[in-house]
Formats: structure tokens, C-alpha cells, sequence
């Protein structure tokens, strides 16, 4: 559509047509309008606030098994490797999780299902997962000597097909759990 005004009288041609209505009875009309019960709400700053701690928590727990189970008897928690494989991953997931996970929470029933919120959760882990890698090999890349775009590209060649592609199954079926399982509270908070 195409709006446009004429003169002082806040006339208003749509598609060629002329409206003349004030621009405070226009605004009245659409401010008494009720939301269509489909229409999607938009997530506030709260639910993601919720979301990101949400899925915060959920590329944590993962990754403090994971270093526990692999990686304790080498490097000291608070060393340099339990910072990148534990820390790092956190503030990713959380991101990720205030960003696309933020709608199991703000869409209506008809709208969002369990399968809606574990494809959401999947998405998720998945997103972080893959940033997580490149931000990996990204400090690789920057710390070698001759930094490039090839080597970037093989770091990342390597962790996905060494580490990454026995993990990325693993942490997509926690993020699926975990956009379930959030649904799940939400669903329980609303009934």
C-alpha cells in the first residue's frame, strides 16, 4: 500500500483513493483493533533473558561432562583448555538460545508444539555448536604465525571431522531435549 498526505487537512490517498479522516481517528482505529488469535507475539526481553540462561545452561552441562570425562587428568579446571571448552561455550548458547529460542516462550498454543520447541532447541544447539567452531578455529588461525583463510578452513575441517561430528549429534538431541523441556515448563506455567 501506498500512503501518502496532502496538505494541512492530513488527508490520506491509499492506492489512489482518497481517505479523509483525521490522523488521530486513524490511530484510534488501529489502536482498538484486536491482535488476530494467530498473529505471532514477539518475544520480550524477559523471555529471552529466560531463554538464553535457558540454553546457557543447557551448552554448559554438556561441555563440563564432556572436559570431566576427557580432559580433567591433563588440564586443571581454571586452565586454558577448561576456559575454551567450558567457558566459551556458554555465552554462544546463550545468545543463540535469547535469539531463536526465545519464541517457544512467546508463541501461542496453536502456534507452537512439543515438536515446534525440540525443532527450535535442535536449531539451536546446532547454531552455537557451529559458531563455536569457527570462533575455535578463528583463535587458532589468529595465534599460528602465517594466519589465512585456507588455514581457518582446515581448522575447521578438522575439529568438525575429528571432534565435532561425534559431538554435533550428540549436543543437536540435548538442544532438542532442552527446547522440549522448556516448552514443557511453559506449558505447566500457563495451565
Amino acid at each position: 500500500m501506498r500512503l501518502q498526505e496532502l496538505g494541512d487537512s492530513r488527508d490520506v490517498r491509499v492506492c489512489g483513493e482518497k481517505l479523509s479522516r483525521t490522523t488521530s481517528q486513524a490511530v484510534q482505529e488501529i489502536t482498538q483493533q484486536q491482535p488476530h488469535p494467530l498473529r505471532r507475539a514477539k518475544a520480550g526481553m524477559k523471555m529471552r533473558l529466560l531463554a538464553g540462561l535457558w540454553f546457557a545452561v543447557t551448552g554448559f552441562v554438556p561441555a563440563l561432562v564432556s572436559f570431566l570425562a576427557t580432559s580433567w587428568r591433563f588440564h586443571p579446571i581454571g586452565s586454558r583448555v577448561f576456559v575454551g571448552f567450558v567457558i566459551i561455550p556458554i555465552p554462544i548458547f546463550a545468545l543463540c538460545g535469547a535469539i531463536i529460542g526465545a519464541p517457544i516462550l512467546s508463541q501461542p498454543q496453536r502456534d507452537s508444539g512439543a515438536a515446534f520447541a525440540a525443532l527450535r532447541g535442535i536449531v539451536v544447539a546446532a547454531l552455537s555448536f557451529m559458531l563455536y567452531v569457527s570462533t575455535w578455529a578463528a583463535i587458532e588461525t589468529l595465534a599460528d604465525y602465517r594466519p589465512g583463510v585456507l588455514l581457518f578452513g582446515g581448522i575447521v575441517f578438522y575439529i568438525m571431522a575429528i571432534w565435532g561430528s561425534l559431538r554435533l549429534f550428540v549436543i543437536t538431541m540435548i538442544g532438542a531435549l532442552s527446547g522440549w523441556l522448556l516448552y514443557r515448563v511453559r506449558f505447566v506455567r500457563d495451565n
